[in-house]
């Protein structure tokens, strides 16, 4: 049943897949499909190893809403902030999505960067060529050749902490500067990576992008390559020309690091043209063979003054005008479909699933995907030895479409089931018919989605997939409440520990998982919502009112002002705020806040509150090592938090030197059960 999750997914991104191939939204119902989809991306990119949409896709579905609203979705917000002078490194690329949206927008830079007698046919341009490499941006900031901070992109300037990983980084020369990298993993790498992960991995950018998000990412660096795009000492030092900031790049690097292949070109427009035009159909056919992974080429101008003329956009988004990627187009095969299986999701979902004669695209193989909806697939009437073409942008999710020949129409299509086939219950299908759904909530794959769900949203490790569905078939579990009694139940316990394949050990680490650990508001909103509802969108409703009073307010009906209430919440459409109000009505988040018992719901309500007062309440006592008393008194504030001068109630912790003085303040805090930090602590913990 893990295609099934799997599936899921797929069915979210085909659905979309009309805008994808138009490039155009429709309506506001579709922009909000749109951005949920582009901001889960967004989250999988920078936080997980989970990949739910290749580049190629995300920046179509972008540019598409933008389009549409006016607006772009940003990507996930990291933890640590990039130093003043290198964030504008980190920028992305403007992306063409061919010769002719090139050749367009190389026109259009000519003509706002040279004067009016330049002439397009006979005066000479100067164009740089190089690789664009689909990996994982890192910025690298050195002091004296030594890696002193490591980021990965991200939103606003922050992104993730990743200096451990690359603290053996150093150069050749004692140099201070930024220098933005795209970090990869070799094809020929992956066996060891999965090896190391324990478990088969296929995408070698899921692979760098789950690396960079791991705790225990050091142990991977051996296998990550470094390619060098550019070249800062920061904005007290006179930017370098283009091909000087490279030939720095490569003469610090010294062949120890990857090259992107740069390669100067000069000609006429047209001249030019030709040549990005030659490169391109060349690099196309053979990036399928080669070590790392490049989705397009780079085309940049040279010319510092051009480069200074054109600038850049500073819009919603900010990127360089002055360069532009130019994205391959994607892999692209024939193929025959085979049969058709249906898979069962959480919210008993029906997505049709068409198995083909598998296609070899890039070493992999390809032999099922999803055809995302009852009415695509009503659309498309696939039979038997119906003729697809299957495609691939980069990604290990393949799109199909059925080919416009003769011999189809000669195929009788293949109906659609009319009864789940888990449970054999009866499907009816939703408002607009584009789904087919089990309503059966005793379907063992809907119960086992649920319970999936619930467990990988609130963070419980190692209860797996396989685990969970003994237990169902067993009757040990029915529903997510089920969990908890479970767990609580010695009788119940001992009997799972007799199914094959379980045990006691793994029996006893499911009920230490769960037992005592707290959940989220805005977590359990989201699991009890329909499709398209998760945390991102539910983190601000939580944190504008009560959960307990929204759910209360669900339950007696008042789904009108529950609705001027949350469309009120920056972010929150009425097509959203529909289904959060249908999650707040459900049983589950009922369950949730009176269960006591079993599971404690933390409130975001009142974290927001808290800081919204300023923070921490903080004592000091006795003598200070970082300065006088007054200077921390201005950093504590200058944070948002509240200096004390003595210890009560209200007191959050207590600094001191001397944690084991029995002084009075020291001896209040260990009677009121408040933290006692030292000085360092107090800096370290709250980043003054």
């Amino acid at each position: 049943m893990e295609m099934q999750q799997t599936a899921e997914t797929a069915g979210a991104i085909n659905d979309l897949g009309g805008i994808i191939m138009a490039g155009a939204i429709s309506d506001q119902a579709e922009a909000d499909k749109v951005k949920a989809l582009l901001e889960a991306a967004a989250k999988a990119y920078y936080e997980s190893d989970a990949k739910l949409l290749s580049d190629n896709d995300y920046d179509l579905l972008n540019e598409a809403y933008e389009r549409f609203t006016g607006e772009i979705v940003s990507g996930a917000k990291g933890t640590t902030s990039m130093s003043h002078g290198y964030d504008r490194m980190m920028s992305t690329l403007k992306k063409a999505k061919n010769m002719a949206e090139l050749e367009d927008w190389l026109g259009s830079a000519i003509r706002d960067a040279y004067s009016d007698s330049f002439s397009l046919d006979k005066d000479v341009i100067s164009l740089g060529l190089s690789h664009k490499m689909d990996g994982n941006s890192v910025l690298l900031e050195y002091v004296n050749g030594v890696v002193a901070k490591a980021v990965t992109r991200g939103k606003d300037g922050f992104g993730v902490d990743v200096t451990g990983l690359f603290a053996d980084r150093t150069l050749p020369e004692q140099v201070t500067c930024g220098v933005k990298y795209e970090a990869m993993v070799g094809n020929s790498k992956m066996a060891e990576i999965s090896r190391l992960r324990g478990r088969e991995l296929v995408d070698a950018r899921g692979a760098i992008t789950g690396i960079l998000g791991r705790d225990d990412a050091q142990k991977y660096g051996p296998y990550i390559d470094l390619f060098p795009l550019d070249i800062s000492f920061g904005d007290d030092v006179p930017a370098m020309t283009r091909v000087e900031a490279v030939s720095k790049l490569y003469r610090l690097h010294n062949g120890g690091y990857c090259s992107c292949g740069f390669i100067p070109i000069l000609g006429t427009l047209k001249e030019v043209v030709e040549q990005i035009g030659r490169h391109y159909d060349r690099n196309a056919d053979a990036r399928i063979r080669w070590e790392h992974t490049t989705d397009g080429m780079v085309i940049e101008f040279l010319d510092p003054d051009v480069r200074a003329k054109l600038g850049w956009h500073q819009g919603t988004s900010t990127y360089p005008k002055y360069a532009r990627a130019l994205k391959y187009p994607p892999y692209e095969m024939t193929t025959e479909a085979l049969r058709m299986e249906f898979d069962v999701g959480p919210t008993g979902r029906i997505t049709p699933c068409v198995v083909f004669k598998p296609v070899v695209i890039g070493g992999r193989t390809y032999q099922r995907t999803s055809i995302s909806s009852h009415k695509r697939f009503q659309e498309m009437q696939l039979g038997e030895g119906t003729k697809m073409l299957f495609s691939l942008s980069g990604d290990v999710i393949g799109y199909v479409d059925k080919l416009n020949v003769p011999d189809n129409e000669q195929i009788a299509p293949w109906p659609f089931i009319s009864v789940c086939p888990v449970c054999s219950h009866p499907l009816q299908a939703n408002d607009t018919a584009s789904h087919m759904y089990c309503v059966n909530p005793d379907c063992e794959a809907v119960v086992v989605g649920k319970l999936l769900k619930w467990v990988r949203k609130n963070g419980f490790k190692g209860i797996a997939e396989s685990t969970l569905l003994k237990l169902v078939e067993n009757g040990l579990l029915s529903n997510v409440p089920s969990l908890y009694d479970f767990v609580s139940d010695a009788t119940r316990m001992e009997q799972a520990a007799q199914i094959e394949g379980l045990g006691k050990v793994s029996i006893a680490n499911i009920a230490a998982t769960i037992k005592g650990h707290a959940i989220k508001d805005y977590v359990a909103l989201a699991v009890a919502s329909p499709e398209g509802i998760g945390r991102t969108i539910c983190k601000p409703v939580c944190r504008a009112y009560p959960i307990g009073m929204l759910v209360s307010m669900a339950m007696k009906g008042e789904a009108g002002k529950l609705m001027e209430m949350l469309v009120k919440i920056e972010g929150i459409s009425a097509v959203n705020a529909t289904k959060i109000i249908q999650g707040l009505g459900s049983p589950l988040m009922a369950w949730a806040l009176v269960a006591t018992q079993h599971i404690t719901v933390e409130e975001t309500y009142s974290e927001a509150k808290e800081e919204q007062k300023g923070g921490m309440n903080v004592c000091i006592t006795g003598k200070l090592n970082s300065g006088s008393r007054d200077q921390l008194v201005a950093r504590l504030e200058k944070a948002g938090h509240v200096f004390q001068k003595s210890v009560n109630a209200k007191t959050n912790v207590l600094v001191t030197n001397d944690p084991e003085s029995g002084s009075d303040k020291n001896k209040k805090a260990r009677q009121l059960g408040i933290d006692v930090w030292t000085e360092d602590e107090l800096i370290s913990r709250l980043g003054l």
